[in-house]
């Protein structure tokens, strides 16, 4: 990640790096690859970035709701 926290794309608030990773196949090069968890303390929303590619615009979170409920959000 850069220094500075990307914006929510939902709300435009900075979105706060936790330390999260999450292994994925990422589908466009069939590569093993981490994701950055970024939640946002705003709206609630969690976005990820790919780790090599820490430029890139937030992204949907797979899931949500592990991120939420280790942040202390609930979550189902």
């Amino acid at each position: 990640m850069t220094d500075a926290a990307p914006p929510c794309p939902s709300c435009g608030a900075a979105l706060r790096v936790v330390g999260d990773f999450l292994l994925c196949v990422r589908e466009d090069d069939g590569k093993r690859v981490c994701r950055t968890s970024l939640p946002c303390p705003s709206c609630g929303a969690v976005w990820t970035v790919w780790a090599d590619r820490p430029d890139s615009p937030p992204e949907p979170h797979p899931f949500p709701q592990v991120i939420r409920k280790r942040e202390g959000g609930g979550g189902s």
